[in-house]
């Protein structure tokens, strides 16, 4: 007598744009930049109040542009930019859903996902397959000057950000969320 909670409570009721967009940068947030995994999303989602399953949550997601991964023929189409770039004697920056990726994350992929043997290179050399229409994909020259530095603690952001600690997997795992409460007050 095992069931699921989806099999007696039925369909999930729609959820409002509204409500997503209260929420848009939150998950982007946790889901980009902390790298959480969508189970962990759906998790400290729910434990804010905002419950989704994770098919809704993996829809709005793909509808908002918002990817961790990339498949094999986009991956493909980065290497022969890259080289086609490279060939010109420019350096090049790939940028997924707003995050500029590591050098050696594009190349540990390109070699995972580029076309290996000489035939399907030629191949491609000759007729290229066409580009794939990825809005979340940019492949840009980098900035003359990077921005990436330090900033000083003494800031109020950053001393705000020190003093607000957002929870980590570890902290999300062991913590045991209580749906029920009555006044904005734990049930007891």
């Amino acid at each position: 007598m095992n069931l699921q909670k989806s099999q007696l409570m039925g369909p999930r009721p729609s959820i409002h744009e509204e409500q997503w967009l209260q929420y848009k940068e939150i998950i982007r947030y946790q889901f980009l930049v902390r790298n959480m995994s969508l189970k962990e999303l759906v998790s400290f989602l729910s434990c804010m109040g905002f419950t989704v399953t994770s098919f809704q949550l993996q829809f709005k997601l793909k509808a908002w542009g918002i990817l961790k991964k990339m498949d094999k023929p986009t991956w493909q189409y980065i290497d022969r930019r890259i080289n086609k770039r490279k060939a010109q004697g420019k350096d090049t920056d790939v940028i997924l859903s707003g995050r500029r990726l590591k050098q050696s994350a594009i190349s540990k992929a390109i070699t995972d996902h580029g076309a290996k043997d000489i035939f399907t290179q030629m191949a491609q050399a000759r007729s290229p397959p066409p580009s794939p229409v990825n809005p979340c994909l940019t492949i840009c020259t980098p900035p003359s000057l990077r921005m990436e530095y330090e900033w000083p603690v003494s800031l109020p952001w950053m001393k705000f950000q020190n003093t607000y600690q957002t929870p980590t997997r570890q902290s999300l795992s062991s913590y045991r969320c209580d749906t029920a409460i009555t006044a904005g007050r734990p049930a007891s």
